[in-house]
């Protein structure tokens, strides 16, 4: 496995790196948002213009389903 998963999280907001996707379960942080920015998913249109990449995937995200999860979870923990 390789390293480059971003992933917004809710204990607290917060962004974290984490090596691989599956490891958030071991924080205990409920994803609203998780992005791959490893080399395989941009290298064969972007190069290594990684930040082309996330401002090109930015502006496709579903904002209002990332929304969503944070209500449901922000409700569930009151």
């Amino acid at each position: 496995m390789g390293s480059g998963w971003l992933s917004h999280g809710y204990r607290t907001p917060q962004t974290l790196q984490c090596e691989n996707h599956q490891k958030l379960a071991v924080w205990g942080v409920q994803p609203i948002l998780v992005l791959d920015v490893f080399e395989h998913a941009y290298y064969l249109k972007y190069q290594n213009r990684r930040a082309e990449y996330v401002k090109a995937i930015a502006e496709i995200l579903n904002w209002d389903n990332a929304a969503q999860r944070l209500s449901a979870i922000s409700l569930a923990r009151r």
